[in-house]
C-alpha cells in the first residue's frame, strides 16, 4: 500500500491550462468605463421622455381645442382595414359668410363664432363613431368609424341642413345665422380626404348645401385639369399673353363692316388660342378673371388704334 498518492500531472495541467484560457477570454471582454452604464441609463430615460412628449404633442387646435387635419389622417391611416368600400365617410364642412363676419364685426368675433359652431356640430353628430376636427380658417370635418349607409348619410345631412338654418348663435349680444357647404366622401383610406373636398367644391360651385362623391360625376382628373388651366391662365397673365380678337359686326343692310368687337382670347405659346370656353369659368373660381379683363381692355386700346371703325368691349357688372 502507497503512503501517498502519486500526482496526475496530466489532469492538472488540462485544468490549469482550462483556468488560464478562461481568464484570459473574460480579460478580452470590454470592461464598462466609470460612468458609461450611468450615461446608457440616461439615454434610455431620455428616450422614454421623448416617446411620452410625441404622444402628448397631440395636434390640438389652440382655439376649439379640437384634432387637426393632421390628426385625422393620422386616424385615417389607422382605421383598420374592411372589406367594404364604403366602410367609412367624412364629411368636410366648410362655413360660408365667415369672412363676412371677420370683415365687419373682427377677428375676435370670428373666433368667438367659431368656438361657438365647433360646439354646436359636436352636439350634433351622426353616431357616437364619429369624431370632429378642426381644419384651417373656417373648416371643420366629421370622421365616422363603420358602415354608414347611404341612405342614413343623406338622412343625416338633410337633417343637419335645416337645423342650422333654424338656428342662430348669438355671439357678444348678435345673433348670426349660420350656413354650410358640405363636401362627402365615403371609402377608406387617404382618398377620403381628397374626393371629400373635391365634392365640397362641387357643391360651392353648383350652390348646394352639400354633395357626396360620384367618380362618375366628381373625378380627379377634372380636378387636376382645373389646377393645370389655372397655372396656365396665371402664366398667360405674367407674360401678356392675353390678347382681343377683333370680330367685325356687319351691316345687313349695306354689307359693310359697322365696328368691331373685342374678344378675350389666351395666346398660348405656341401662336393657338383659347376661346373664353375653354377657360372662363375657371378663371371665375380662381378670381383671375377681373385681372384678365384689365389686360384684355389694355391689350385692347393699345390696337384699336390700328382699326378704321369704331371697336365696343363688352363689360358685364362683374368686371365694373
Amino acid at each position: 500500500m502507497k503512503e501517498y498518492d502519486t500526482l496526475d500531472t496530466e489532469s492538472i495541467f488540462k485544468t490549469d491550462y482550462l483556468n488560464v484560457a478562461k481568464n484570459f477570454i473574460f480579460s478580452l471582454k470590454p470592461k464598462n468605463k466609470p460612468g458609461v452604464e450611468s450615461q446608457t441609463n440616461l439615454s434610455s430615460q431620455k428616450k422614454r421622455a421623448k416617446n411620452k412628449q410625441k404622444k402628448r404633442l397631440i395636434p390640438i387646435d389652440a382655439l376649439t381645442n379640437l384634432p387637426t387635419r393632421l390628426m385625422l389622417i393620422d386616424d385615417i391611416k389607422n382605421t383598420p382595414a374592411t372589406k367594404s368600400n364604403h366602410a367609412h365617410t367624412l364629411l368636410y364642412i366648410q362655413i360660408e359668410g365667415y369672412e363676412d363676419v371677420n370683415e365687419f364685426f373682427g377677428i375676435d368675433t370670428g373666433y368667438t363664432l367659431l368656438k361657438e359652431i365647433a360646439n354646436w356640430l359636436s352636439e350634433n353628430l351622426p353616431s357616437k363613431n364619429a369624431k370632429l376636427y378642426k381644419f384651417e380658417h373656417n373648416a371643420f370635418a366629421i370622421y365616422n368609424k363603420g358602415r354608414f349607409s347611404l341612405s342614413d348619410l343623406e338622412e343625416y345631412l338633410k337633417t343637419l341642413h335645416t337645423k342650422i338654418h333654424k338656428t342662430t348663435i348669438k355671439v357678444d349680444d348678435t345673433s348670426y345665422d349660420i350656413a354650410f357647404s358640405i363636401g362627402v366622401a365615403r371609402g377608406r383610406g387617404e382618398d377620403l380626404l381628397k374626393h371629400s373636398y373635391l365634392a365640397l367644391k362641387e357643391s360651392i360651385k353648383k350652390n348646394k348645401p352639400y354633395m357626396i362623391f360620384n367618380k362618375k360625376n366628381l373625378s380627379e382628373e377634372q380636378f387636376l385639369n382645373n389646377i393645370k388651366k389655372n397655372r396656365e391662365i396665371r402664366e398667360a397673365l405674367q407674360e401678356d399673353r392675353i390678347v382681343p380678337f377683333f370680330q367685325p359686326i356687319l351691316n345687313i343692310k349695306t354689307n359693310k363692316v359697322e365696328k368691331f368687337e373685342s374678344l378675350m382670347r389666351i395666346q398660348n405659346r405656341d401662336n393657338t388660342h383659347q376661346t373664353p370656353a375653354e377657360f372662363l369659368e375657371v378663371a371665375k373660381r380662381s378670381k383671375l378673371y377681373p385681372e384678365m379683363t384689365k389686360a384684355m381692355i389694355k391689350a385692347s386700346f393699345k390696337r384699336i388704334e390700328l382699326l378704321s371703325q369704331p371697336t365696343t368691349i363688352n363689360i358685364s357688372i362683374e368686371d365694373i
